[in-house]
């Protein structure tokens, strides 16, 4: 249900907000997927600017980070939100959210959608709900 939700409303929030909104001390990152070749996992790119007190000016630098994606859903482009996890080997992490699928075709998308919407319809129907 999460990747319907992150695709019915992929901008319900600007990036802006979504920045924003990041839990603090690197426990969440906001970037994009430069590589989906793995199973069930994704390379992001997180490009960041800092203060430089003596040079009075600001820097940017970028990390890799590989992302669990369970359900091969990112492709190579998207702007996701990762979430730091229990580390099992390296600098691993989990998406938490699909802000901009950028990296496919809007109508592919709500294709999707819709058919996991009827599948979720009819599941709630055989349950007689």
């Amino acid at each position: 249900m999460q990747t319907v939700w992150t695709l019915i409303h992929p901008t319900r929030i600007s990036v802006q907000k979504t920045i924003k909104n990041l839990l603090p001390s690197g426990q969440e990152f906001f970037g994009t997927v430069t590589r989906d070749s793995r199973n069930k996992s994704c390379k992001i790119k997180v490009s960041y600017k800092y203060w430089h007190k003596k040079y009075k000016s600001y820097f940017g630098n970028s990390s890799e980070f590989i992302a669990h994606d369970e359900d091969n859903f990112c492709k190579v482009g998207d702007k996701v939100v990762i979430k730091h996890c229990q580390k099992t080997g390296g600098k691993y992490y989990y998406v938490r959210n699909v802000v901009i699928p950028v990296g496919r075709n809007p109508s592919d998308v709500q294709d999707e959608v819709m058919k996991e919407l009827q599948n979720i319809r009819t599941q709630l129907v055989q349950q007689g709900l």
